[in-house]
């Protein structure tokens, strides 16, 4: 009963570093930038057109002197992001680049840091459960401690940025792929496995 109230208060402080706004940089970074652009085009376009906007993207980097950037086959993060903006802000338009407090005002930028810190909160409760698994309820618990408080995943947790989010699938596949080596042809294990790992390509290009 010790070992479970100790990995509810972790959860809850790990929960807590990543939802509450902390003091730093405010402003937009320019992968964070990149993909709100993409998440608002997505707005824009729509689902079925997205091919459009990868199209578009390969036509750009084509022209001399332009400089690299972020593709946006990376398609799962902003769909994600893109989702978020549509419950929580419907066809709320952006908020001018100008606008003062503009980090807390555009619609696409918020759902972009709401899936970025929901993310880091999956990937250490996911790390935890995996360690949990692997190296008995002492040392699980301390790898939840560990991860719980992770200055980098807290800095993603507060960023539009992909880095926290692909960690996460990147872990449920090591975890999965563990999970299955014990159990070999468990049906569930690998439907799991194979869904994670398909997800994970979805996330980043080169996964």
């Amino acid at each position: 009963m010790c070992v479970w109230t100790a990995a509810a208060l972790i959860i809850a402080l790990g929960v807590l570093v990543r939802t509450v706004p902390w003091a730093g940089f405010t402003g937009v970074g320019f992968d964070e930038a990149l993909y709100r652009n993409y998440v608002i085009c997505l707005d824009r376009v729509g689902l079925a057109n997205y091919p459009a906007i990868c199209e578009l993207y390969v036509e750009e980097q084509k022209q001399p002197g332009v400089a690299t950037k972020l593709p946006p086959t990376r398609f799962l993060y902003v769909y994600c992001g893109w989702i978020f903006k549509r419950v929580a802000f419907g066809d709320a338009p952006p908020a001018p680049l100008k606008a003062p407090h503009f980090t807390q005002r555009d619609p696409a930028l918020i759902s972009l840091h709401r899936t970025s810190s929901l993310f880091s909160i999956l990937l250490f409760l996911a790390a935890g459960a995996c360690a949990w698994r692997l190296l008995g309820e002492a040392r699980g618990l301390g790898v939840l401690a560990l991860l719980a408080c992770s200055p980098i995943q807290i800095h993603m947790a507060q960023h539009a940025l992909i880095d926290g989010f692909f960690a996460f699938w990147a872990t449920l596949c090591v975890w999965l792929l563990w999970e299955n080596l014990r159990r070999p042809n468990h049906w569930g294990w690998l439907a799991a496995y194979g869904v994670s790992l398909a997800l994970r390509v979805l996330t980043k290009e080169n996964a």
